[in-house]
């Protein structure tokens, strides 16, 4: 009988060991609303898509207890954010295999009054249930793989910590995004655009972020991340943060 070859399977080139630490520590300085802030955020595991994906699987992220300090000028040191979990599955679509892509977090977040007069009071950024997540497509944009588009349905649900009866809204809305990696895999960005409707306390919002991450070694990278977010066409949330990352 003629002797038949079969391939091994193709190995990673960087062995999962060998990525980047799993905890992570970040300080950013910037502004928000046009005043000067600073923030710290942490998390004990695991990786995320703005991380550099050697060793990793590539357009998944998974992170537990990432938890966010921040402070404007003028106001005290606040919990921004408390990510009890977030996981982002890119799977770039198959003909044969169809990979489907999805995204979901839980966690408690700021959420900026929609009013004028409570956006200038002190209190005015309350603590939110923040319940979020969907199914959606990507697609592999660049035979080096190098640039991933995605479109991702993004169910929301936000629940005023204080008063969960009165304060609840519920929607749903569309992410469309972009992650391009520069073909050392050093540079990584991600924009991305959304818009939601509600049901409740909150009528409907829009908005867009733009990530981008600089490798400097396997321990470090330095990172800015631009937010903004409108309400009723009034812009509400906007920061612009550029830091440092370390790994261990």
């Amino acid at each position: 009988m003629p002797s038949t070859h079969i391939e091994p399977p193709p190995q990673p080139t960087v062995a999962p060991h060998q990525g980047h630490g799993t905890a992570r520590l970040d300080a950013f300085i910037g502004q928000r609303q046009g005043k000067a802030t600073w923030q710290v955020q942490a998390r004990p595991a695991y990786h995320d898509i703005h991380d550099v994906e050697a060793g990793y699987q590539r357009g998944a992220g998974i992170q537990f207890l990432r938890i966010e300090f921040s402070q404007t000028a003028g106001e005290h040191i606040k919990l921004e954010r408390m990510n009890f979990v977030d996981i982002t599955s890119l799977t770039p679509y198959e003909s044969l295999l169809g990979s489907k892509s999805w995204r979901v977090r839980a966690s408690i977040a700021r959420l900026d009054a929609q009013k004028e007069a409570d956006r200038k009071a002190m209190a005015a950024r309350r603590l939110f249930w923040d319940i979020s997540g969907g199914p959606g497509r990507a697609i592999e944009l660049k035979a080096d793989r190098t640039a991933i588009a995605y479109a991702l349905i993004d169910n929301q649900a936000w629940i005023d910590w204080r008063n969960p009866t009165q304060g609840a809204s519920i929607g749903t809305g569309l992410a469309l995004g972009l992650v391009l990696d520069s073909e050392n895999r050093r540079l990584r960005l991600i924009p991305e655009i959304y818009a939601h409707r509600y049901v409740g306390a909150l009528s409907a919002d829009y908005g867009g972020k733009l990530d981008a991450r600089f490798s400097l070694d396997k321990a470090h990278n330095l990172k800015l991340q631009c937010d903004w977010k409108s309400y009723r066409s009034q812009h509400i949330d906007k920061s612009c943060l550029l830091g440092l990352q370390r790994y261990w």
